[in-house]
């Protein structure tokens, strides 16, 4: 919803030879001057309004302006309402954290996820601990098969310097993918409707094929978030 301007042109502010009028009732009035625009409103009782500024002619609407923005204002609200901003949080791990300590941040964590937050975990290495990779990667793998419930790996386990770091995004997108008897994962597609939109039908079946993940990685994480078999 593109916000409402603070400054629109009416009546006698319209300074243009002549405007592509829209009616009271929605109907096309054509090309007319501007003069002959503000009489017809006049005549309705009603307010000449610049829409389009942009277009040539600028596209003018003969309507109550105080109805037009409040119901331009209500819709800007409504929109708002419905948008839903998602946030990053992040958690901060140590190799050697205790399993108390743990349950909390993992409960935290969950938490974000539920409220359809993004959740950052970094694991710190410090000095020595350089030398024991493999118990943070462990701690990693616990906290993914933990929540995997509630999220999926939007980035994989990475190595940044002395921190290991794991994008978890809230569930979704796990929902396109499906874990055979075989151990291979399958995925399909997500929004085949807007896909395949003004498509032919052989580009259709194309879209809507289900393909295998080949990487031996990326199967190996994808699989420990499918809670499903």
């Amino acid at each position: 919803m593109v916000p409402i301007k603070k400054f629109i042109r009416i009546n006698e502010r319209i300074r243009v030879p002549e405007v592509r009028l829209v009616g009271p009732d929605g109907n096309q009035l054509g090309v007319v001057s501007i003069q002959k625009a503000q009489e017809l409103a006049a005549q309705h009782d009603l307010d000449l309004v610049e829409v389009a500024p942009q277009a040539v002619p600028p596209v003018c609407r003969i309507i109550d302006f105080s109805k037009f923005k409040y119901d331009q204002e209500k819709k800007e609200r409504e929109a708002k309402r419905h948008q839903k901003q998602v946030h990053l949080k992040e958690i901060r791990f140590k190799p050697n954290i205790n399993e108390h300590d743990y349950q909390t941040k993992l409960k935290q964590a969950i938490g974000f996820l539920k409220k359809k937050d993004k959740v950052k975990i970094n694991l710190f290495f410090r000095g020595r601990q350089m030398e024991h990779l493999d118990l943070g990667r462990k701690i990693l793998d616990k906290f993914i098969i933990d929540t995997k419930n509630e999220g999926q790996i939007e980035k994989e386990p990475a190595l940044e310097g002395r921190v290991i770091s794991l994008m978890i995004a809230p569930k979704g997108v796990a929902k396109r993918f499906r874990l055979t008897k075989t151990g291979k994962v399958k995925y399909h597609s997500c929004g085949k409707r807007h896909l395949a939109s003004g498509k032919e039908t052989k580009r259709i079946r194309h879209l809507r094929r289900t393909s295998v993940i080949e990487g031996k990685k990326e199967t190996k994480y994808l699989t420990k978030m499918l809670p499903y078999g």
